[in-house]
């Protein structure tokens, strides 16, 4: 199956929720979309302004992507794949360097975008 195919089968059996991203090299990674959010979306009588989550160097975007399963480790990077044993015993220096090795945008999940979610999560009572 293309990469093409695949990545449609995944967005429309999620109803667009999930994506595959490939990295400079062209492998792919499975995703969980997360549609920008303000403040007040998630907490009540927050401001309205955009959670830091969705700005990136002084830029806001329309959703982050955030690996839908735990990582493993090929090549030393890091890959959200299904069925799949994910790495173990990583330090932080380690995760960081995986996740950066993909390539320009890749990274370790920030602060930000784990309070978005826990915060989106508790709303949600999820």
């Amino acid at each position: 199956m293309s990469y093409d195919m695949l990545k449609l089968a995944v967005e429309g059996l999620s109803g667009g929720k999930n994506t595959i991203v490939l990295d400079d090299r062209g492998m792919p990674s499975f995703m969980v979309r997360f549609p920008k959010l303000k403040n007040s979306e998630l907490i009540d009588g927050a401001t309205e302004d955009t959670h830091p989550a969705f700005i990136v160097d002084g830029v806001e975007k329309d959703e982050i992507l955030i690996s839908k399963y735990q990582n493993i480790v090929k090549d030393d990077r890091a890959y959200s794949l299904p069925l799949m044993d994910p790495k173990v015993y990583v330090n932080y220096d380690q995760a960081i360097q995986y996740s950066e090795n993909k390539g320009k945008g890749w990274h370790l999940m920030t602060n930000a975008e784990r309070a978005a979610i826990a915060l989106w999560s508790k709303k949600n009572e999820t």
